[in-house]
């Protein structure tokens, strides 16, 4: 059942649903997070917490930026962020992540190429999201190998 479980979820994250729209032109512009969702067999939980927000901005030129903020990240008591407890810092990095480099479009396959990152395991990577959605409003993949660990499936709105 284990890997049944297991084959199911990654299924559910990585397959291709038919995108509507296949170019990288289809993506410039700026998105708001509407979910990333982490999938561990059965189990579905919000990546950054319930309540998340981020922005996902790619340029005509081929940039990207993203940046996913938990909610009611603690606030350090130091009021410096260079100052902040083991605690602190540990909550603030459990639920957030940017990241900045180029994009391009190969099919289904979202090549975020990584200049650098809040994860730094990330940073001068080529991360590959699977397109699960593309068209004027959502974009959606998956992800297979999520910071947090696991599979995650991550949906975005155009903002107007």
């Amino acid at each position: 059942m284990y890997r049944g479980a297991r084959a199911a979820a990654l299924i559910a994250c990585c397959i291709v649903s038919s995108p509507q729209a296949q170019t990288a032109d289809d993506l410039i512009g700026t998105w708001a997070l509407e979910s990333s969702v982490l999938v561990a067999g059965e189990k579905r939980t919000d990546q950054f917490g319930a309540g998340a927000t981020g922005a996902l901005t790619f340029d005509a030129r081929g940039h990207f930026v993203l940046v996913i903020l938990g909610p009611d990240l603690p606030r350090f008591a130091s009021g410096n962020r260079a100052a902040a407890t083991a605690d602190e810092a540990r909550a603030v990095m459990a639920r957030s992540i940017s990241m900045i480099g180029t994009y391009r479009l190969d099919g289904s396959a979202l090549h975020l190429v990584t200049t650098a990152s809040s994860f730094p395991n990330w940073s001068g990577t080529d991360q590959i999201r699977t397109i699960q959605t593309l068209n004027a409003e959502t974009l959606a993949y998956g992800n297979a190998t999520a910071s947090g660990g696991g599979q995650a499936i991550v949906t975005w709105k155009r903002m107007h």
